[in-house]
């Protein structure tokens, strides 16, 4: 770890080392988060920008000097982790590349990990991370799995095929076999479950799919809000019945 700081710290009075003129060639910011442990929601001025919550993200091309960050957590009992004004204009006179990770243990609070100027040094770790432009939210630069976390989650892109192709099968026990077809690796939102269900007709369909994914969902502590998308009050029941249980296993 000392190693990797005093790595850092070189990396960064080289950069400061380099002509004005070199470094103001890079026009924006870049911003990074990283959580080893939960993953999260990332708002940049009040806007989300990941559908599903994730362990690591990068926002590219910010052409502002400061932004409000917010972090929601997916297995919190509060869902607001942490909110935090950054600074990504040096008084240097040149845009920042700044990555935060966020703490372990206790709160979550973001932890600075590195600041170096934009263009300059490519970010450590977060090369196989979502990514997305700012001003662009829910529309992924790329996005690989990252290596040590325990599932895999759709990109916004795939998603938005799945459900394409969810919707070309004609009914709903069609799209039941459709969906048993989904690779077991691959965990949901609730907000992604929700939009399978509203594929479905009838409420059997959609209990089905309820239950379905209940076990890989990444955020079951909001599970309950799927009771709203049933027709009849017994769906509602049964779909409650079945989280309870559920959770006393």
């Amino acid at each position: 770890m000392k190693k990797i700081f005093l790595l850092f710290t070189l990396f960064f009075l080289l950069g400061i080392s380099l002509s004005k003129a070199q470094l103001r060639k890079e026009k924006s910011a870049v911003l990074s988060v990283l959580s080893e442990n939960e993953p999260f929601v990332l708002y940049v001025d009040n806007v989300p920008y990941n559908q599903t919550p994730t362990n690591a993200i990068r926002i590219e091309e910010i052409y502002k000097r400061s932004v409000t960050i917010r972090l929601e957590m997916s297995r919190r009992g509060r869902r607001v982790a942490t909110e935090k004004v950054v600074d990504l204009y040096s008084e240097n006179g040149y845009f920042l590349n700044v990555s935060y990770n966020v703490s372990k243990e206790g709160t979550a609070k973001l932890i600075l990990w590195s600041l170096f100027p934009a263009g300059d040094f490519a970010h450590p770790n977060f090369d196989d991370v979502g990514a997305y432009v700012y001003g662009k939210p829910n529309q992924l630069i790329f996005s690989h799995r990252q290596p040590g976390y325990d599932f895999i989650t759709y990109s916004d892109k795939d998603f938005a095929d799945f459900i394409k192709s969810l919707k070309n099968q004609s009914f709903d026990s069609d799209k039941l076999k459709f969906l048993d077809a989904m690779s077991p690796d691959i965990h949901l939102s609730v907000s992604q479950i929700e939009a399978i269900m509203k594929q479905f007709s009838f409420d059997d369909g959609k209990l089905s799919v309820a239950k379905k994914c209940y076990n890989i969902c990444i955020d079951t502590q909001n599970y309950h809000k799927l009771t709203a998308i049933f027709s009849f009050s017994s769906s509602r029941n049964n779909l409650i019945d079945y989280i309870a249980k559920s959770n006393r296993r």
